[in-house]
């Protein structure tokens, strides 16, 4: 009998100690290699000043997309954006006072040792679902999270790359382009050769019945990073069409392929799976998805290119709106 008991008790020991490793096993394989939160209920101030916390960096930089001169400071001033009780900051000393904390799936989420019950913790993502990447931060972490932040309409908090809104200040656009002085059709600015949209295939078929000088990795023209400013005014004044083709046919993913154009004197010509006629300015644009063939569209840039009056007609929106920064956008939301 007490032999019995004692190989029951022993027994229990095991049981005991193989529960405890499933239950860690699960719990490591929920949480990932990141040590878990102690949970602290608290509850937010609703007279204070809200805080924005970065806690992880975005793509290695620590102060994400804000300026030094932004970070810590009332948003107060800013255009298109009437809150003013709103701070950024990358100060984790302040996680305690935090009532966001943003998180971007391409860094390593090492986490707070606390998690404080009046914070929402935020994942911020502005690739498409195509990237691996933005699959794995799902997978993985995707309980700890409780708002989305990212270009789709339907996140919790939509941040574009860029927004164009209505200026509170209009006029005429009296700037007229003699399109005698741009010499040549089409530029195409790309570093990703082989994409999920293919956008190369139909580059490669347009270019036979239209000039398109590409720069970049897949082509035979080139423009550092560091000199994009300078490349775009030579593009402005060279071309009459910049392609603002993306890398992924995604709802609402319009990039910076199409808002660093829209600030010069260039017509982007866009394929992507973005509301262009929602998201940019009205007669902005032209969507090679609205041509049966890229010979289609190809036949149409020739056409307009040589017709000042409707070319000029696709800069006649720029008195009516302003730009406003991601940095800007997110911030106020």
């Amino acid at each position: 009998m007490t032999s019995t008991r004692l190989w029951r008790r022993q027994n229990y020991k095991y049981v005991l100690v193989v529960s405890l490793f499933v239950f860690l096993l699960l719990i490591s394989k929920y949480f990932g290699e990141y040590p878990t939160s102690s949970v602290v209920c608290t509850k937010a101030s609703e007279n204070r000043t809200k805080v924005i916390l970065l806690w992880t960096t975005w793509f290695d930089k620590k102060s994400w997309f804000f300026s030094k001169s932004e970070l810590g400071r009332s948003l107060s001033g800013k255009k298109s954006c009437p809150i003013t009780d709103c701070v950024v900051t990358d100060d984790q000393s302040r996680l305690r006072e935090a009532d966001v904390v943003l998180f971007h799936y391409k860094d390593p989420p090492y986490w707070p040792t606390t998690r404080y019950t009046h914070q929402y913790y935020g994942h911020f993502v502005q690739e498409p679902p195509g990237d691996r990447g933005w699959f794995s931060f799902i997978e993985k972490y995707e309980g700890r999270m409780n708002i989305t932040i990212n270009f789709r309409h339907d996140a919790d908090i939509f941040v574009p790359y860029s927004v164009l809104v209505p200026a509170k200040k209009r006029g005429e656009y009296k700037q007229r382009i003699a399109l005698a002085s741009k010499r040549k059709s089409v530029v195409w600015p790309v570093s990703h050769c082989g994409t999920s949209s293919q956008r190369e295939v139909y580059v490669e078929e347009l270019s036979k019945h239209i000039d398109v000088d590409i720069y970049g990795k897949c082509g035979t023209h080139r423009c550092p990073r560091t000199r994009t400013h300078s490349c775009l005014e030579y593009w402005e004044n060279t071309y009459k069409f910049y392609l603002a083709f993306e890398n992924n046919i995604c709802d609402d993913y319009i990039t910076e392929k199409l808002f660093q154009p829209l600030e010069y004197e260039l017509v982007p010509v866009v394929l992507g799976g973005g509301n262009y006629s929602r998201d940019a300015p009205t007669h902005s644009v032209i969507n090679a998805r609205d041509f049966n063939s890229p010979k289609d569209l190809a036949n149409f840039l020739l056409e307009l290119g040589e017709d000042d009056e409707r070319y000029n007609g696709y800069f006649r929106w720029k008195t009516s709106y302003e730009s406003v920064s991601m940095s800007e956008w997110l911030s106020c939301r």
